[in-house]
């Protein structure tokens, strides 16, 4: 993010359907849970293929599809507080970046974003209010990648390695499933305030391959797919996110219009306009990473 630049907040234009994440385990089970998936620089050995020691979540194996053979490697969260704190203290150079975040300066995530998320502080929410370019920075610095795919083929889940990873390789409208679970899409606080949850607290809601959490619901996150449009180019923030009113807007009647894996509609705001990009509160990240033969 570039200090010296106001930056606009995300008119969540990108038209995703706006849900998020909730805790309906007990909280022995949830930090159970989220210990065994919140252990950095871990190597996930699974059939097939083993992911990397890196900065950041624990990172899970996840198949392409039959057919095209081998596989890639997913965080098993969103990028948490912490763990974007680390990236921040290492003081990364900001040259090392894609040239189109030649204009980013600084890494830290916007103040006035932050000081606006509800909710208890927590060092184990995951790490909203940074942009693209942050996001993208991180990947990088712990040897991973935002996951990748293409702009307009962002629901081919040969392609795709969000979309792949969250519908099972096509098979499944979201990542638990076909059915929707409202407990995975919204967050309630004591106060009745939509928050984020701490990444990992609600083991329910795991798939599309096991090990991984909250794809859908929590925080929407940014990743590799981008497509360029009139005044500057877009990429897909995916997976919904906390600020809906789950469950209580649940669409009974279209239930295909509740979250899903698949994107059904296409972006209208310019992510990059050369001098900045957008974010939000309700925006974070996760990387992907090659498999390690």
């Amino acid at each position: 993010m570039n200090s010296n630049t106001q930056t606009p907040r995300l008119a969540l234009l990108l038209l995703l359907v706006c849900c998020g994440a909730c805790s309906s385990e007990t909280a022995g089970d949830a930090g159970n849970a989220a210990d065994a998936l919140l252990a950095d620089a871990t190597t996930e050995a699974a059939p097939g293929g083993v992911c990397p020691t890196a900065p950041g979540p624990k990172m899970v194996w996840v198949p392409w599809p039959a057919g095209k053979g081998g596989g890639y490697c997913i965080d098993s969260t969103e990028v948490t507080q912490a763990q974007y704190a680390a990236f921040v203290a290492a003081n990364v150079d900001p040259s090392t970046q894609s040239a189109k975040c030649a204009w980013n300066t600084a890494f830290a995530p916007d103040p006035e974003c932050m000081q606006h998320l509800l909710g208890t502080p927590s060092p184990n929410l995951p790490q909203t209010c940074v942009d693209w370019c942050d996001s993208d920075a991180f990947c990088r610095w712990a040897g991973k990648r935002l996951c990748g795919g293409s702009g307009d083929k962002e629901n081919d889940f040969n392609t795709s390695e969000w979309y792949n990873a969250c519908s099972a390789g096509g098979t499944r409208l979201r990542p638990y499933g076909d059915d929707l679970k409202p407990y995975c899409n919204v967050r309630v606080s004591n106060g009745g305030q939509l928050v984020l949850l701490d990444v990992g607290s609600n083991p329910s809601c795991e798939g599309g391959s096991p090990g991984i959490l909250n794809m859908l619901g929590n925080a929407l996150e940014w990743t590799a797919e981008c497509m360029a449009i009139s005044g500057g180019e877009s990429c897909w923030a995916r997976g919904s996110n906390f600020r809906g009113n789950w469950p209580n807007e649940i669409d009974t009647k279209n239930p295909l219009d509740n979250p899903l894996c698949a994107e059904e509609r296409k972006l209208t705001v310019p992510v990059f306009s050369g001098t900045h990009a957008s974010l939000d509160g309700s925006v974070g990240f996760r990387c992907c990473a090659n498999e390690v033969r």
